[in-house]
């Protein structure tokens, strides 16, 4: 599913950026061979290490070069560390948009895949974007995940496999203005209320990001898709 491609790649390049860029300190030579390595368009105006060897960037944008997508971050924040032996990266991205190569089409509320996609989108800017990152022998998870936008929040947990395969559980936070957007009928049985206003969207996608399992589930609605093709 194209929502599902959009979700692990915008993810991966997050994640690949987090990872990656904590061996960059000032050597643009190393930036070519990680741009080279990952296929990915790694700019920057500044970097600085700290004494607790937390890594700052300025105007951060890490893009894929073959599927045109990735973020651009005003400011940037890496903190490597070892937690109960564990190594782990805490990253902190502030003031951030995703980027894609093709222009947006008209946002459309009306279809699961629609929501699930819609914090994809190059539409929004978000205040942070943060959570802890830990490489293991398998697969990386992420952990404490969260974006903030004044219409839209995402958070996440799961796991991202070296072979390809996913498992996350989502959650998609809806502000009024956007819930005032989606039809009724359907916002009233896939949504479940929250504070102020919002509505939220939970889901767990699992599996072959190209033909995923997906699970959704609110007060009054369950629906569990299994191994759906992508078109």
């Amino acid at each position: 599913m194209r929502m599902v491609k959009k979700i692990v790649a915008g993810i991966a390049v997050l994640l690949v950026a987090a990872a990656a860029l904590l061996f960059l300190s000032y050597d643009r030579i190393i930036v070519a061979i990680l741009e080279k390595s990952y296929n990915l368009d790694i700019r920057y105006v500044k970097c600085s290490k700290d004494f607790s060897g937390k890594l700052n960037f300025k105007d951060l944008s890490v893009v894929s070069k073959p599927a045109g997508r990735g973020i651009i971050s005003r400011t940037a924040e890496l903190r490597p560390s070892f937690l109960n032996k564990r190594f782990v990266v805490a990253f902190n991205f502030q003031d951030v948009s995703f980027k894609k190569e093709a222009v947006n089409k008209p946002e459309k509320y009306d279809t699961l895949a629609a929501l699930l996609s819609t914090p994809f989108s190059s539409d929004w800017r978000y205040r942070p974007i943060r959570g802890v990152a830990e490489p293991t022998a398998k697969s990386i998870k992420i952990k404490e995940f969260e974006a903030v936008s004044d219409d839209l929040k995402l958070s996440l947990t799961g796991e991202l496999f070296y072979t390809g395969g996913i498992d996350f559980d989502i959650v998609i936070g809806f502000a009024p203005s956007l819930t005032a957007k989606i039809p009724p009928e359907f916002a009233n049985t896939i949504l479940d209320p929250d504070k102020d206003g919002w509505k939220s969207l939970s889901a767990r996608i699992s599996g072959d990001p190209n033909k995923p399992s997906i699970q959704v589930s609110s007060r009054l609605f369950r629906l569990k898709i299994n191994a759906l093709s992508g078109t």
